[in-house]
């Protein structure tokens, strides 16, 4: 019984990363038409930014584009502002063209003009006016490049030209990785996130949202929790605990949770416990599991299910009961909507893209990240701790992405002490921990015990909501969590 993360290939992916393997570039009839010529022209010189693509063609560019771009903003500068999140100086494919837009933008953003006079003293004083073609090409772009259609058009043309060439780019450079990666699914892997890369790129939609549309998603969130609350349901991701629920709420999404304590004391079983009543309720879960295996895992829910002790599943001995209960336990949690990657030192990279398909093909509600620690960062040369800050943003902003909580377990330092109740300080590695996080939960023993430990369960951090602490026990066994009486 093995519980694993879906296969890579996928549609575009799939066809993308097939040619890419194949070790060839575009096809002739998937290049894009729009300016391409057989041969580049004199006057056109490429971006600093962009390496020439091996094709037989120009580029994607349009240069009537650029020069109208510029021609209207040195007019009038104010049109800076309507384009400021639609292109920037790299998606230029004229050096020159870029050159001017960059100092454009940071005079205007500095409260000076940006007309034609501005712009070659800011050259000028630089020592590069040269780089732009002088004087007569501004006073060119200034009495002859303008147009009375509005400028957001026209940038539109420019960073559709420029995403073009980062395709081309990208089909280049994947080649390169098809033959270096250790495997097809690295490659595979380099892939989407080069094409993820490109797309987030792309977005260069207006973020900003005014108050009808503020208030109309705000009044569609409040009567969804209305209804919720009508049927006696919390909002977000449940929980098996109704103290517990009183407090936190229910996971919420795009929030970041953490569950934190010293070693051993059952922080993967608490996440479990979680887990198992959102499966239960046919919620979709992934697993990042870097310390335990998926059959580990598999093995903890059918403990939690059939009530046979884990012991037993070690050992492989049970007696004809509990290999009755076992097998039921198996029909029961084969249906689960649960994908569990236990492959090991994943990056939050490789988390988010496995993430990101495991919603496009099933849905998905909670993802759980067995543990902070393990994950590998994508840059190891600065100190741990921020790596650590760097990794726990990019989950935030992941739960923010996808809209669905995210649980990751962190370990905590060895200044909290097997006595001592542990704090937010003790946080491992890192104050952004804390810092990011929407809840933290801190996991504390109060006794041991071999079947039934008492355990301190410290809602620590609970952004918008209250704080405190809940006794709980650990039916050892079982790995089962329930709430004490009060």
């Amino acid at each position: 019984m093995r519980f694993r993360a879906p296969e890579f290939a996928e549609s575009i992916h799939t066809i993308l990363a097939s040619r890419v393997l194949g070790g060839f570039g575009p096809r002739s009839e998937d290049r894009p038409a729009n300016n391409c010529g057989n041969a580049k022209r004199k006057d056109e010189r490429p971006s600093a930014s962009d390496e020439e693509p091996m094709t037989d063609r120009l580029p994607p560019n349009n240069p009537e584009a650029e020069k109208v771009l510029l021609g209207s903003i040195l007019r009038k500068s104010d049109l800076i502002d309507e384009i400021a999140t639609a292109v920037k100086p790299s998606d230029f494919y004229s050096h020159a063209n870029g050159l001017i837009f960059d100092a454009a933008t940071r005079l205007h953003q500095s409260g000076k003009p940006a007309n034609v006079v501005a712009i070659f003293d800011y050259f000028r004083a630089a020592g590069n006016l040269d780089d732009i073609g002088g004087h007569a090409y501004l006073a060119d772009l200034h009495d002859d490049q303008w147009s009375s259609k509005g400028v957001e058009h026209f940038a539109r043309i420019i960073r559709d030209q420029a995403i073009r060439r980062q395709i081309l780019r990208a089909v280049n450079g994947l080649q390169a990785a098809a033959f270096e990666a250790e495997d097809a699914a690295e490659a595979l892997e380099t892939v989407e996130a080069t094409l993820q890369a490109i797309g987030d790129d792309g977005n260069t939609a207006d973020t900003a949202v005014d108050m009808p549309a503020i208030i109309a998603r705000t009044t569609e969130l409040i009567d969804r929790r209305q209804q919720r609350h009508r049927e006696g349901k919390i909002t977000g991701i449940e929980s098996p605990w109704f103290l517990f629920d009183q407090y936190v709420g229910g996971f919420q999404a795009g929030e970041l949770g953490v569950i934190a304590a010293r070693t051993s004391i059952g922080k993967t079983a608490f996440a479990l416990n979680i887990a198992k009543f959102a499966l239960e309720l046919n919620r979709s879960v992934f697993i990042t599991s870097l310390e335990m295996p998926a059959e580990d895992l598999a093995c903890r829910f059918l403990g939690m299910v059939s009530r046979v002790a884990s012991r037993r599943f070690k050992i492989g001995d049970f007696d004809d009961k509990e290999q009755k209960a076992v097998h039921v336990a198996m029909d029961s949690i084969r249906p689960w909507n649960l994908r569990i990657d236990d492959r090991p030192g994943q990056t939050v990279s490789h988390v988010a893209s496995v993430a990101r398909r495991i919603q496009r093909r099933h849905g998905l509600d909670l993802i759980v990240i067995d543990y902070l620690g393990l994950l590998t960062s994508e840059d190891r040369k600065p100190p741990k701790h921020e790596q650590i800050a760097e990794m726990t943003r990019r989950l935030k902003n992941l739960a923010k992405e996808l809209q669905i909580p995210v649980l990751v377990l962190v370990q905590l330092n060895r200044a909290a002490t097997e006595a001592e109740e542990p704090k937010l300080s003790h946080l491992r590695d890192s104050g952004a921990i804390e810092q990011d996080a929407d809840t933290v939960i801190l996991l504390h023993r109060e006794a041991e015990d071999d079947h039934a430990e008492p355990i301190c369960v410290h809602v620590a951090k609970n952004r918008g909501g209250p704080c405190g602490r809940i006794g709980f026990t650990m039916r050892k066994p079982f790995y089962l969590f329930e709430e004490t009486a009060q």
